[in-house]
C-alpha cells in the first residue's frame, strides 16, 4: 500500500488533515481517502478544494474505484453541492 497525509488546517483553526491511500488488490488499486474537515462551510469548501488539487488524488483513473470517508462535519447537508 502506497499512502499521503495531508494538511488541512486553516490559519487560526483546529488541526484537521486527511490521510489518501491506495491498496494494490488482485481486481486493480483501490483508493481511499479519510479525512477530519473543519465545522463551517467556507473551512469545509477550502479543505474540499485542497483534497481535489493535491496530485496523487488528482491523479486517479476515473476507471479506479474511491472510497472517501471520515468526519465531514456537514451538519447543514450542504457538501453534496
Amino acid at each position: 500500500a502506497e499512502s499521503h497525509s495531508l494538511d488541512l488546517s486553516l490559519p487560526f483553526k483546529k488541526k484537521r488533515g486527511a490521510q489518501i491511500a491506495t491498496c494494490r488488490l488482485p481486481f486493480g488499486a483501490l483508493h481511499l481517502v479519510n479525512m477530519h474537515l473543519g465545522l463551517v462551510e467556507f473551512e469545509q469548501s477550502r479543505q474540499l478544494r485542497k483534497i481535489l488539487a493535491h496530485r496523487y488524488v488528482s491523479g486517479i483513473p476515473a476507471t479506479e474505484p474511491l472510497i472517501v470517508a471520515g468526519d465531514f462535519n456537514d451538519l447543514l447537508g450542504r457538501l453534496g453541492r
